[in-house]
């Protein structure tokens, strides 16, 4: 490189704004994510507040660009193979608090989980072991029987067989 080169191009590394990336600027779906990775189905989703803690997270070379766009195509690049993954699972009462998030490979937080789950086995409560109720109750079967008796006899009255038929063809 010449030293007019070196001088142009420092030059340019000085007087470019590198912006990072606010929860404003992202895509719908990046912006999903942040709001939801980690949640558990039936769990609020987080706050704006908590959201943007989530985008705070991400290491500020892999969310910077020369613009809003930019910056939304670099995170959602580093999004793309990481789970939210949870500091103190749920299991052991962890929040989703975003303190308790840090983004994780996904292959190596499937990859524990699935130990986890392995070494694991399943304890019932002793409140819990009792014999399960059954599906149904005797009003509710009585009813049905009820209205099945009616249907066959709507039917067999709509094709024209009775009681009285069938024994009068004997």
């Amino acid at each position: 490189m010449s030293e007019q080169q070196e001088h142009n191009s420092a030059f340019n590394a000085a007087n470019i704004n590198v912006q990072h990336a606010q929860l404003q600027d992202l895509s719908l779906s990046a912006a999903r994510r942040l709001y939801k990775s980690g949640i558990r189905p039936g769990d609020p989703i987080r706050t704006r507040v908590q959201a943007q803690e989530m985008l705070d997270k991400i290491p500020p070379s892999q969310r910077a660009g020369i613009d809003g766009k930019s910056t939304d195509v670099n995170t959602q690049k580093y999004l793309s193979d990481k789970h939210a993954s949870h500091i103190k699972p749920h299991s052991k009462r962890g929040s989703n608090d975003p303190k308790n998030i840090k983004w994780e490979n996904a292959k190596d937080n499937l990859a524990r989980a699935t130990k986890y789950n392995e070494g694991t086995t399943l304890v019932i409560p002793p409140n819990l072991s009792h014999t399960p109720k059954p599906l149904s109750n005797p009003l509710s079967d009585r009813i049905c029987r009820f209205l099945l008796f009616l249907w066959v006899h709507y039917l067999l009255k709509f094709i024209g067989i009775t009681h009285k038929t069938q024994f009068q063809q004997h």
